[in-house]
């Protein structure tokens, strides 16, 4: 929702609204109190911060200009993935799924998709080169210039191929994992990440 166009509209229009989207989601309605933190609190919050209001496994937060109504996710520390199986990494609840599609234009090595890949997430300090770049850049720099909401930065699944950040998710493949063609990365059924 955007974030303009909610502070436009008086507060029982924002309520109308949020009420609206929430149904047509199929999310159960938001008690009073919560309905009232997103209208009084979230909407107005500061700029720079990241409020959160939440209910029955639904989740309100904001980022830059928009508001956004989700499943609750699950913290990055139960993000464990269930295993490969068929070129198929499935994710935590709520985080979708990854597939391996081996023969496409441009991926991963196929030898190093052989090696076997591992799943991790943020820890910090993570640093990745990317194709035609002469230079590594920092995860969290590359997440801030991609407009990544700030909840989904610790909970992108990242791919080692042994100790080497190889793939963060579907979004960037490191410069010497890349091959033409490869095995590409799909993020299925991912909840929003900008």
């Amino acid at each position: 929702l955007s974030l303009t166009v909610l502070r436009a509209v008086p507060p029982e229009s924002q309520r109308n609204v949020i009420r609206y989207v929430v149904r047509e989601l199929g999310f159960p309605a938001p008690p009073a109190r919560q309905l009232r933190n997103i209208v009084d609190e979230l909407i107005p919050a500061r700029d720079d911060a990241q409020p959160l209001v939440t209910w029955n496994a639904v989740e309100v937060r904001r980022y830059r200009d928009n508001v956004y109504v989700l499943p609750a996710l699950s913290t990055p520390a139960e993000a464990q993935a269930a295993g490969m199986e068929d070129g198929v990494l499935r994710l935590a609840p709520g985080m979708g799924e990854l597939q391996l599609r081996p023969g496409s234009a441009q991926g991963l090595a196929p030898a190093i998709v052989a090696r076997g890949l591992e799943l991790r997430y943020r820890q910090g300090g993570e640093e990745i080169k990317l194709p035609d770049q002469s230079h590594t850049k920092k995860l969290k720099k590359l997440l801030q210039d991609a407009a990544i909401v700030p909840w989904m930065r610790d909970r992108l699944p990242l791919l080692y191929a042994g100790d080497e950040l190889v793939a963060v998710a579907d979004l960037w493949l490191a410069a010497d994992a890349v091959s033409t063609p490869g095995t590409a990365i799909v993020w299925k059924n991912r909840p929003p990440i900008h």
